[in-house]
Protein backbone atom coordinates (compact mmCIF):
# COMPACT_ATOMS: atom_id res chain seq x y z
CA UNK A 1 0.00 0.00 0.00
CA UNK A 2 2.82 2.16 0.84
CA UNK A 3 4.73 1.58 -2.53
CA UNK A 4 1.11 2.15 -4.28
CA UNK A 5 0.83 5.70 -2.80
CA UNK A 6 3.79 6.45 -3.30
CA UNK A 7 3.98 6.06 -7.37
CA UNK A 8 0.57 8.26 -7.06
CA UNK A 9 2.73 11.07 -5.33
CA UNK A 10 5.69 10.50 -7.88
CA UNK A 11 3.50 11.12 -11.08
CA UNK A 12 2.20 13.81 -9.75
CA UNK A 13 5.39 15.76 -7.90
CA UNK A 14 7.76 17.72 -9.44
CA UNK A 15 10.89 15.43 -10.12
CA UNK A 16 13.16 17.38 -7.83
CA UNK A 17 10.71 16.50 -4.49
CA UNK A 18 13.47 14.64 -2.30
CA UNK A 19 12.41 11.34 -1.53
CA UNK A 20 13.10 12.06 2.32
CA UNK A 21 10.41 14.54 1.88
CA UNK A 22 7.94 12.24 0.16
CA UNK A 23 7.97 9.56 2.79
CA UNK A 24 7.76 12.76 5.88
CA UNK A 25 4.22 13.11 4.21
CA UNK A 26 3.33 9.92 3.95
CA UNK A 27 4.90 9.67 8.06
CA UNK A 28 2.26 12.37 9.39
CA UNK A 29 2.17 12.38 13.20
CA UNK A 30 0.60 13.87 16.15
CA UNK A 31 1.24 13.48 19.53
CA UNK A 32 -0.03 14.27 22.86
CA UNK A 33 2.57 15.16 25.17
CA UNK A 34 6.28 16.18 24.49
CA UNK A 35 7.61 12.54 25.92
CA UNK A 36 6.41 11.42 22.43
CA UNK A 37 8.51 13.96 20.06
CA UNK A 38 11.08 12.34 18.47
CA UNK A 39 14.57 13.37 18.92
CA UNK A 40 17.15 14.33 16.28
CA UNK A 41 20.40 15.99 16.30
CA UNK A 42 19.53 18.08 13.22
CA UNK A 43 22.31 19.06 10.40
CA UNK A 44 24.29 21.90 11.62
CA UNK A 45 25.51 24.85 9.72
CA UNK A 46 29.66 24.45 9.65
CA UNK A 47 31.41 27.50 9.37
CA UNK A 48 34.82 26.73 10.06
CA UNK A 49 36.87 30.11 11.92
CA UNK A 50 40.83 29.36 12.09
CA UNK A 51 42.16 30.09 15.55
CA UNK A 52 43.41 33.42 16.39
CA UNK A 53 47.07 33.40 15.86
CA UNK A 54 50.08 34.77 13.54
CA UNK A 55 48.96 34.24 9.59
CA UNK A 56 52.16 32.09 8.90
CA UNK A 57 51.49 29.51 12.00
CA UNK A 58 47.95 28.72 12.19
CA UNK A 59 47.61 25.86 14.52
CA UNK A 60 43.88 24.88 13.94
CA UNK A 61 40.66 25.80 13.25
CA UNK A 62 36.79 25.18 14.69
CA UNK A 63 33.28 25.26 14.20
CA UNK A 64 29.93 25.27 16.56
CA UNK A 65 26.70 25.46 16.13
CA UNK A 66 23.41 25.94 17.74
CA UNK A 67 21.10 23.21 15.87
CA UNK A 68 17.76 23.40 17.73
CA UNK A 69 16.30 22.89 20.84
CA UNK A 70 15.00 19.93 22.72
CA UNK A 71 11.50 19.39 23.59
CA UNK A 72 10.43 22.45 20.89
CA UNK A 73 6.87 23.61 20.71
CA UNK A 74 5.42 26.17 18.17
CA UNK A 75 2.02 27.96 19.00
CA UNK A 76 1.14 30.95 16.90
CA UNK A 77 4.20 31.17 14.79
CA UNK A 78 6.25 31.07 18.53
CA UNK A 79 8.39 28.68 19.53
CA UNK A 80 8.71 27.31 23.14
CA UNK A 81 10.07 24.92 25.32
CA UNK A 82 9.67 23.65 28.63
CA UNK A 83 12.79 24.95 30.88
CA UNK A 84 15.42 27.25 30.35
CA UNK A 85 16.67 27.06 26.91
CA UNK A 86 20.13 27.07 27.49
CA UNK A 87 19.66 23.94 28.95
CA UNK A 88 18.00 22.42 25.99
CA UNK A 89 20.24 23.81 23.45
CA UNK A 90 21.54 20.56 20.95
CA UNK A 91 25.22 22.00 20.23
CA UNK A 92 27.09 20.34 17.81
CA UNK A 93 31.07 21.41 16.83
CA UNK A 94 34.03 20.02 15.69
CA UNK A 95 38.00 21.09 15.46
CA UNK A 96 41.15 20.02 13.25
CA UNK A 97 44.90 20.82 13.58
CA UNK A 98 46.64 22.32 10.90
CA UNK A 99 50.15 21.86 11.99
CA UNK A 100 52.15 19.22 13.88
CA UNK A 101 51.27 15.98 15.42
CA UNK A 102 48.19 16.57 17.78
CA UNK A 103 48.78 14.89 21.43
CA UNK A 104 45.61 15.91 22.60
CA UNK A 105 42.72 18.04 22.24
CA UNK A 106 40.24 19.49 25.13
CA UNK A 107 37.58 20.68 23.82
CA UNK A 108 34.97 22.70 26.75
CA UNK A 109 31.45 23.96 25.82
CA UNK A 110 29.94 27.35 27.95
CA UNK A 111 25.86 27.60 27.56
CA UNK A 112 24.25 30.68 28.64
CA UNK A 113 21.87 33.12 27.55
CA UNK A 114 22.55 36.66 26.80
CA UNK A 115 19.12 38.62 25.93
CA UNK A 116 17.20 37.34 23.91
CA UNK A 117 19.69 34.91 22.57
CA UNK A 118 20.87 31.77 23.43
CA UNK A 119 24.89 31.84 23.48
CA UNK A 120 27.17 28.51 22.72
CA UNK A 121 30.67 29.11 23.81
CA UNK A 122 32.92 26.27 22.73
CA UNK A 123 37.22 26.74 24.10
CA UNK A 124 39.50 24.63 22.53
CA UNK A 125 42.77 23.71 24.16
CA UNK A 126 45.24 21.79 21.73
CA UNK A 127 48.44 20.13 22.60
CA UNK A 128 50.74 19.21 19.78
CA UNK A 129 54.67 18.94 19.13
CA UNK A 130 56.96 19.83 15.80
CA UNK A 131 60.08 17.79 14.84
CA UNK A 132 62.82 19.97 14.32
CA UNK A 133 66.19 18.69 13.37
CA UNK A 134 69.37 20.73 13.97
CA UNK A 135 73.47 20.12 14.08
CA UNK A 136 72.55 17.41 16.67
CA UNK A 137 69.95 15.59 15.11
CA UNK A 138 66.05 15.72 15.22
CA UNK A 139 63.70 16.36 18.32
CA UNK A 140 60.20 17.49 19.23
CA UNK A 141 59.24 20.69 20.08
CA UNK A 142 56.02 20.66 22.19
CA UNK A 143 53.10 23.46 22.20
CA UNK A 144 50.08 24.17 23.72
CA UNK A 145 47.39 26.74 22.83
CA UNK A 146 43.58 28.02 23.43
CA UNK A 147 41.20 29.29 20.73
CA UNK A 148 37.53 30.80 21.76
CA UNK A 149 34.62 30.31 19.12
CA UNK A 150 30.70 30.84 19.66
CA UNK A 151 27.48 30.52 17.95
CA UNK A 152 23.89 31.98 18.94
CA UNK A 153 20.42 31.71 17.96
CA UNK A 154 17.12 33.37 19.19
CA UNK A 155 15.72 31.90 22.22
CA UNK A 156 12.17 30.19 22.40
CA UNK A 157 10.18 31.62 25.31
CA UNK A 158 9.28 29.07 28.24
CA UNK A 159 5.75 27.66 28.00
CA UNK A 160 2.86 29.21 30.21
CA UNK A 161 1.70 27.01 32.82
CA UNK A 162 -1.31 25.16 33.16
CA UNK A 163 -4.33 28.15 33.75
CA UNK A 164 -5.93 27.53 37.46
CA UNK A 165 -8.91 25.05 37.03
CA UNK A 166 -11.59 27.31 38.47
CA UNK A 167 -12.74 28.18 34.93
CA UNK A 168 -14.89 23.99 36.34
CA UNK A 169 -18.14 24.39 36.88
CA UNK A 170 -20.37 21.46 37.89
CA UNK A 171 -24.02 22.26 37.21
CA UNK A 172 -26.31 19.70 39.07
CA UNK A 173 -30.26 19.53 37.67
CA UNK A 174 -32.13 17.73 40.21
CA UNK A 175 -35.18 17.04 38.70
CA UNK A 176 -37.47 13.17 38.40
CA UNK A 177 -37.78 13.51 35.20
CA UNK A 178 -34.08 13.93 33.71
CA UNK A 179 -31.81 14.12 36.73
CA UNK A 180 -27.74 15.00 35.52
CA UNK A 181 -24.84 16.55 36.43
CA UNK A 182 -23.35 18.98 33.62
CA UNK A 183 -19.40 19.51 33.87
CA UNK A 184 -17.75 22.41 31.38
CA UNK A 185 -14.11 23.84 31.29
CA UNK A 186 -14.56 27.40 30.22
CA UNK A 187 -10.88 27.98 29.86
CA UNK A 188 -8.18 26.80 27.07
CA UNK A 189 -6.18 23.88 28.11
CA UNK A 190 -5.10 21.48 25.23
CA UNK A 191 -6.29 18.32 26.82
CA UNK A 192 -9.15 17.71 29.20
CA UNK A 193 -9.59 14.04 30.10
CA UNK A 194 -12.88 13.28 32.64
CA UNK A 195 -12.82 10.08 34.21
CA UNK A 196 -16.27 8.66 36.44
CA UNK A 197 -16.64 5.33 37.65
CA UNK A 198 -13.82 4.19 35.38
CA UNK A 199 -15.22 5.24 32.33
CA UNK A 200 -13.92 8.57 30.69
CA UNK A 201 -14.35 10.84 27.68
CA UNK A 202 -11.68 13.11 26.03
CA UNK A 203 -11.75 16.77 24.48
CA UNK A 204 -8.89 17.59 22.57
CA UNK A 205 -8.92 21.27 22.18
CA UNK A 206 -5.48 21.75 20.39
CA UNK A 207 -3.83 19.15 18.67
CA UNK A 208 0.28 18.89 18.48
CA UNK A 209 1.80 17.37 14.58
CA UNK A 210 5.36 16.65 14.11
CA UNK A 211 7.21 18.29 12.36
CA UNK A 212 11.07 19.56 11.33
CA UNK A 213 12.70 22.84 11.35
CA UNK A 214 14.86 23.66 8.64
CA UNK A 215 18.30 22.18 10.70
CA UNK A 216 16.36 19.06 10.90
CA UNK A 217 14.97 19.10 14.53
CA UNK A 218 11.94 17.95 15.29
CA UNK A 219 9.07 20.26 16.86
CA UNK A 220 5.48 19.83 17.76
CA UNK A 221 3.32 22.33 15.43
CA UNK A 222 0.37 22.86 17.83
CA UNK A 223 -2.82 24.16 16.53
CA UNK A 224 -6.30 24.67 17.94
CA UNK A 225 -9.08 21.74 17.39
CA UNK A 226 -12.14 20.35 18.72
CA UNK A 227 -12.01 16.92 18.86
CA UNK A 228 -14.20 14.55 21.12
CA UNK A 229 -13.94 10.75 21.86
CA UNK A 230 -16.77 8.75 22.18
CA UNK A 231 -18.42 8.86 25.47
CA UNK A 232 -19.67 5.87 27.34
CA UNK A 233 -22.47 5.16 30.04
CA UNK A 234 -21.03 6.94 32.83
CA UNK A 235 -20.27 10.15 30.72
CA UNK A 236 -21.67 11.47 27.49
CA UNK A 237 -20.61 14.59 25.47
CA UNK A 238 -23.33 16.75 25.21
CA UNK A 239 -21.98 20.23 22.63
CA UNK A 240 -18.88 21.40 24.57
CA UNK A 241 -19.82 19.99 28.26
CA UNK A 242 -19.78 16.43 30.00
CA UNK A 243 -23.03 14.82 31.20
CA UNK A 244 -23.28 12.16 34.01
CA UNK A 245 -26.94 11.48 33.15
CA UNK A 246 -29.48 9.67 35.58
CA UNK A 247 -28.30 11.65 38.57
CA UNK A 248 -27.88 15.31 40.51
CA UNK A 249 -25.78 13.64 43.26
CA UNK A 250 -22.75 12.24 41.59
CA UNK A 251 -19.79 10.60 43.87
CA UNK A 252 -17.17 13.12 43.35
CA UNK A 253 -14.76 10.50 45.25
CA UNK A 254 -15.39 8.85 41.84
CA UNK A 255 -14.31 11.88 39.64
CA UNK A 256 -11.47 13.35 38.24
CA UNK A 257 -10.37 15.95 35.36
CA UNK A 258 -7.29 15.67 34.03
CA UNK A 259 -5.91 19.07 32.74
CA UNK A 260 -3.08 18.84 30.38
CA UNK A 261 -1.12 20.68 27.69
CA UNK A 262 1.99 19.32 25.57
CA UNK A 263 4.28 19.29 28.43
CA UNK A 264 2.47 18.75 31.57
CA UNK A 265 -0.43 17.50 33.42
CA UNK A 266 -2.62 18.13 36.34
CA UNK A 267 -5.40 16.56 38.24
CA UNK A 268 -8.19 19.22 38.66
CA UNK A 269 -8.96 19.95 42.70
CA UNK A 270 -12.66 19.52 42.23
CA UNK A 271 -13.88 20.36 46.00
CA UNK A 272 -11.83 23.80 45.53
CA UNK A 273 -13.06 25.05 41.75
CA UNK A 274 -16.43 24.13 41.19
CA UNK A 275 -19.20 26.21 41.31
CA UNK A 276 -22.87 24.23 41.89
CA UNK A 277 -26.28 25.35 40.93
CA UNK A 278 -28.27 23.24 42.15
CA UNK A 279 -32.19 23.50 40.53
CA UNK A 280 -34.55 22.29 43.10
CA UNK A 281 -37.28 20.01 42.25
CA UNK A 282 -40.14 22.64 42.00
CA UNK A 283 -38.07 25.33 40.55
CA UNK A 284 -37.66 22.24 37.68
CA UNK A 285 -41.36 21.10 37.80
CA UNK A 286 -42.61 25.00 37.66
CA UNK A 287 -41.35 25.04 34.39
CA UNK A 288 -42.80 21.35 32.97
CA UNK A 289 -45.64 22.21 34.57
CA UNK A 290 -46.30 25.07 32.73
CA UNK A 291 -45.21 23.62 29.20
CA UNK A 292 -47.55 21.09 29.70
CA UNK A 293 -50.77 23.42 30.79
CA UNK A 294 -49.92 25.31 27.90
CA UNK A 295 -50.17 22.37 25.69
CA UNK A 296 -53.20 21.27 27.05
CA UNK A 297 -54.60 24.63 26.59
CA UNK A 298 -53.87 24.74 23.07
CA UNK A 299 -55.41 21.36 22.15
CA UNK A 300 -58.55 21.93 24.02
CA UNK A 301 -58.95 25.50 22.82
CA UNK A 302 -58.60 23.83 19.45
CA UNK A 303 -61.08 21.14 19.93
CA UNK A 304 -63.40 23.88 21.53
CA UNK A 305 -63.25 25.95 18.12
CA UNK A 306 -63.87 22.93 16.25
CA UNK A 307 -66.77 22.12 18.23
CA UNK A 308 -68.43 25.31 18.05
CA UNK A 309 -68.27 25.53 13.95
CA UNK A 310 -69.83 21.91 14.05
CA UNK A 311 -72.84 22.85 16.28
Amino acid sequence: MRFCLLLMILMFMPTAVAMQDIFDILDEKYIDTINDLPFSEGHPSISWQDCPCNVDYKWGKAWVDIVGFRNLTSENNTFYVNDAPETLAIIRYGYQGLRGVTVSWKPTIRTYQSGNNVIAELTIERRWYEIFCGEYGCYPVYHSATMTISDSEPAPLIYPLISESGSIKIIEYNNTVNPRTEIKITSGPAFIKYIYNGDHISHYKMVAHVEKTPKGVYFANVSYANIWTTGTGSLRQMNDKVIIPGTADPDYQNLAIQISNIYTTENAAISESITRDTYGIERSFSGLYLSVIMIFSVMFGTLYYTVKRVL
